[in-house]
């Protein structure tokens, strides 16, 4: 996010092409677009004139949540998506991530906090040092499983005990 510029470019910045074919038309647009994006993501600001940097962590996380979807894209990458924000706005980040997953995208998660990834993850692909060491899925993926493969690297052999895979 630009922090000291105002909400709406920071939503459509990287949908420049559909916003501003002509500057007009593109701020009305533009304003629409804001409108659209405070209702649906629950973005709690004091007014629609603000800038990003008077948004809570939470509400700039539900911006940059609404800039990237702007797009439409078939993968969304999401880099600590809860770091530093309240609960209420976790729920509601996570609560997101799996509508994006309903409606057929493909979301790579990235996060420190393994209770995070188990919670809203498919599979966890875990590195250490650069590398991935191993994934995990379904029942396999607990704390224990990941910290192990956080912390000790891989293990000799495809596949250790319980059905973790080791990779190398």
């Amino acid at each position: 996010l630009l922090l000291q510029e105002h909400l709406a470019p920071n939503l459509t910045l990287s949908a420049l092409d559909v916003f501003h074919p002509g500057l007009s038309m593109g701020r009305r647009r533009e304003a629409q677009a804001l409108e659209q994006a405070v209702e649906t993501y629950d973005i709690r600001l004091k007014s629609l004139g603000a800038k990003a940097a008077q948004l809570s962590g939470g509400n700039q996380q539900k911006l940059l949540l609404a800039k990237v979807l702007l797009t439409d894209p078939s993968v969304v990458i999401i880099d600590e998506p809860t770091r530093g924000i309240d609960i209420a706005n976790k729920a509601q980040i996570y609560a997101f991530i799996q509508e994006l997953v309903a409606k057929g995208k493909a979301c790579i998660v990235i996060s420190s906090e393994m209770q995070e990834l188990i919670g809203i993850c498919d599979r966890i692909l875990v590195m250490r040092e650069g590398r991935i060491t191993g994934e995990v899925s379904g029942a396999e993926m607990t704390e224990s499983n990941v910290a192990v493969l956080a912390t000790s690297g891989p293990k000799p052999g495809p596949k250790a005990k319980g059905g973790t895979k080791w990779l190398s």
